[in-house]
């Protein structure tokens, strides 16, 4: 059996463990992070972490210092990440964008989700959850404004009511009972009486489904707000879609 060295290892920075490796092998370390914790990532105060997972941030937050202190070098999606290190260690991180090659952006597409209207105006938003880390609160927030001034308008609301990375279902569980099957976006929905017949809900969308979706699309509105590289806005404009992008502050 032949046998090749190993030059370099390239590891999650939570995932992949490489803590478990430094010091151990005489061999380069590149570490990828995508944030180094919830609390530089941001949450929004009105949903905060549970004090439990607070405390478990920080040891993520730590880890994440630890990564960058020992290995060769550091890769982060963004900017906006790399700032989120402590200063003394910055000169470890380098910025490395994933995943998109515009050029040959060629997939299979299937029916979209909807039909359009003849006369009327499409705008919609796209995130992975439809949770506030994401926009979503602001978004309907938006809508409400503009359905006031215009009747002619449906908004297309794509992503899942799954959460990944904010905090709001444990507003919800203490709110509503920990059976409570209440999601987010229905939670937003009811406090904020909206019309649901101005709004298209098509959940979680396949890659096929989803690009034929958004080109039915007139425009995306994309509140930014606690992200690390906002990758559907990113795929958003490689597709060529108009995109407004707002932030709150």
């Amino acid at each position: 059996m032949q046998q090749q060295a190993i030059d370099l290892i390239v590891a999650h920075g939570t995932a992949g463990a490489p803590l478990m490796l430094f010091d151990e092998l005489n061999i380069p370390i590149i570490t990828y992070i995508e944030f180094p914790s919830f609390k530089q990532h941001g949450w929004d105060e009105k949903y905060p972490p549970p004090k439990e997972k607070q405390l478990r941030d920080k040891n993520f937050e730590m880890l994440s210092y630890f990564n960058a202190l020992k290995s060769q070098l550091v890769i982060t999606p963004s900017l906006y990440v790399k700032a989120m290190f402590p200063i003394e260690l910055q000169s470890k991180v380098v910025v490395q964008m994933e995943g998109f090659n515009f050029a040959s952006n060629k997939c299979k597409e299937l029916p979209p989700h909807f039909e359009r209207q003849k006369g009327t105006t499409y705008i919609g938003f796209a995130a992975r959850d439809l949770s506030s880390a994401k926009g979503f609160e602001q978004f309907i927030k938006i809508t409400q404004r503009i359905t006031a001034l215009r009747d002619n308008v449906q908004f297309v609301v794509i992503g899942s009511t799954q959460l990944l990375y904010s905090y709001e279902q444990h507003f919800l569980l203490d709110k509503y009972g920990q059976d409570t099957k209440i999601s987010f976006a229905d939670y937003i929905l009811g406090t904020t009486g909206i019309n649901r017949k101005n709004y298209i809900f098509t959940g979680m969308l396949d890659y096929a489904t989803y690009g034929s979706t958004i080109k039915m699309v007139d425009l995306f509105l994309y509140p930014v707000q606690f992200s690390s590289a906002s990758w559907g806005l990113i795929e958003l404009m490689g597709r060529g879609k108009i995109v407004v992008v707002m932030s709150p502050k």
